[in-house]
């Protein structure tokens, strides 16, 4: 049984697309296969701008929205857009 759900489980894995890694999101994260869900999150990091203009992604829970946004930032780390000017004096 562990060898057939290892097997499953990576044949999953090879299998994922970002055309189809919302449906594999869903899924994992409807049956808490945590695992699978952090693969299909790490998808749709990488392709995240082609997995964004996909009409499912507006179908999504708020929740795995969520999860989706936080994914995104901790791929980013300590990668700033902007300087941090938080401690510029604008006075001078």
């Amino acid at each position: 049984n562990n060898r057939l759900q290892a097997y499953c489980k990576h044949n999953l894995e090879m299998n994922v697309s970002f055309e189809n890694v919302i449906q594999i999101l869903e899924a994992a994260d409807k049956i808490q296969a945590l695992d699978m869900k952090k693969h299909a999150l790490n998808i749709i990091v990488y392709h995240f701008p082609k997995v964004a203009r996909q009409p499912h992604i507006k179908k999504l829970s708020h929740t795995l929205l969520l999860d989706i946004i936080q994914a995104l930032a901790e791929d980013l780390g300590e990668f700033r857009f902007f300087p941090d000017v938080s401690s510029y004096n604008l006075d001078n």
